[in-house]
Formats: C-alpha cells, structure tokens, sequence
C-alpha cells in the first residue's frame, strides 16, 4: 500500500529555536531613553523613583533587559588574582555568604592577613526591596573598601598605597584645654597652659592623620581644617607627602573638611585607589574590598 502524502498547507512546522548568537545579539542593544525634566520626589532630591522611571519608560517606549521581578536578586563576588584580574566569579544564591581565610564559603588559606571568618555578603529585604550588604565579622585586621568619595570619622582607618593610617578628628582637644584652663587662674590661663603642654602634646590637639605599624603609632601628618590636604607623593603637589611608596600617586587622595564640620576623604583618580575601613555597607552596583591582601569584586547584576 503506498503511502499517502499530505497536502504542503498540512506539513508540519517546526518549532524554530533562537539561536545563542541571535539572543546575544538582542543582549547588545542598549535602551534608550529620553531624558525628561525630572518631577516629583526627582525634582526635590535629585533621585528618580523606581515609579517615576516607570512612567516614563512607557512614555519613551523605553525596553529593558530583563530582570526578576519576584525572587530575590543573586549577586556575584570576584575573586582578584594579584595582577587585578578576575581569576573566578562565584555566583551567590543564598542570603549569605561568608569569606574567611579557614571557615566560610569561599576561603583563602594563603593569606595570613585574613581572619577565619573575615566578612560576610548577605541580602537584607528593606521595606519589600532587597540590598546586598558586605558586613566585617569582628576581623583581627579589618575589611576595607575601595572608595571615591566619603565622609570620614574619628578613629576610622584607611589604606593608601601599602600602608595604613588612622584619622584623628582630636575630640579630646576641646576637653583637654578646658580641662587645663579650669585649673588655671583667669590672668595665668594663656601662660600656664603653653607651659605645661609640651610640643609634641599640642599636635595630639588637632586634626591629624597618623601611620599605623606592627610596632604601633608612627609618624602623624597635622591637618589643617580650613583648607584640603592633598595626599601624594609630590611635594610641589601635597601638603601630606608619603614618602617612598611605588603605590602611591603623586596626587592620590584628598582630606577636607566641608561646611557642616564633617571631614570627608576623596580619590583622586589614583591607580591603586583610596582604601577605608567598614564595618557594614550597602553595595548598590558594584564594589571593590580588600580582606588581608586579598581583593574581591562584588557585583549586584
């Protein structure tokens, strides 16, 4: 019996399957978006609501990439080879992820400076939006993160270069003195008190930025409040000169003070970057931090 063959409108189609290249090739399309003059809460803070962004993406016909919308985002943390290259990206599912040099996730044995559990990467639900937060878990030597720009507090810690400072906003100036001049007749006051703090007291008085060694305290570079002090290691360029560190640019990083009184530490395009230690910050994109002498990347896609 031969076999009955169909009519074309009846054959088959098959299902045609994107092809990797083809979807890859949709991936490198860049959205565009119309810039509009901002409203509402924009107008008044500068920051676009995620509202805001949506009403106006329907307005420009904007189309995004996309991106879930009812489970928690994952995050991703780099692992730095010595060179600065990404020698391996762990994609973090889990609400936390601890790093250590012995116990933890992700380990790094080789590195002495690091503790056995030395930071920890965790997703926080704030308010029905999740953040993705790097916190230091109570480390011998600290976790510090690659800055621009921030505010900077008394006793805070930074790293330039290969070295490590502490600044000292002098708090204890102020009670010192009083203390001082309350023991001190109102006629005697100036006299006595330039009399009984030595030179090297006067310093511990003001602002400061101070080296800190394995054998303790170094040397402290004084910090004038009503002007910025550069940090580098030109002297024609920096009022804070570092001496004989390769890592170190000519003009690495700025110190000033802005008119509310807060003291604020600012990269200056450095190679190696400006280095301030954390106990607990919010990753809101992508960030660099440093435990022992290693280097992570931390990316929120």
């Amino acid at each position: 019996m031969q076999e009955q063959e169909l009519p074309p409108t009846q054959l088959e189609t098959p299902t045609q399957l994107e092809t990797v290249e083809e979807i890859r090739r949709s991936m490198m399309r860049k959205p565009l978006r119309e810039e509009a003059a901002p409203t509402g809460e924009a107008s008044r803070t500068g920051k676009t609501t995620g509202k805001e962004r949506a009403s106006r993406d329907r307005e420009t016909g904007t189309v995004w990439p996309f991106r879930p919308r009812l489970r928690p985002p994952m995050a991703l943390l780099g692992v730095l080879a010595d060179d600065g290259e990404v020698v391996d990206w762990i994609h973090i599912y889990a609400c936390q992820c601890v790093v250590g040099r012995e116990d933890g996730d992700v380990t790094v044995p080789h590195d002495i400076g690091m503790s056995s559990r030395h930071f920890e990467l965790s997703r926080v639900n704030e308010g029905g939006e999740f953040r993705w937060y790097v916190q230091d878990l109570n480390s011998s030597n600290g976790t510090f993160a690659r800055v621009s720009e921030s505010p900077i507090k008394h006793n805070q810690e930074l790293m330039i270069g290969g070295r490590l400072y502490r600044f000292d906003a002098a708090p204890q100036g102020a009670s010192a003195a009083s203390a001082g001049e309350q023991s001190v007749p109102a006629e005697r006051k100036v006299t006595q008190i330039i009399r009984t703090i030595p030179p090297a007291d006067i310093q511990k008085l003001l602002p400061s930025m101070i080296e800190l060694t394995a054998e303790g305290e170094a040397k402290r570079f004084v910090l004038h409040e009503n002007r910025p002090e550069w940090i580098g290691t030109d002297p024609q360029k920096c009022s804070v000169v570092i001496e004989g560190d390769p890592f170190v640019d000519p003009r690495h990083a700025k110190l000033y003070r802005d008119d509310q009184g807060i003291w604020h530490i600012e990269n200056a395009g450095s190679l190696n970057g400006t280095w301030l230690r954390v106990d607990r910050i919010c990753v809101y994109k992508s960030a660099e931090f440093q435990a022992g002498e290693q280097r992570f990347l931390v990316r929120i896609p």
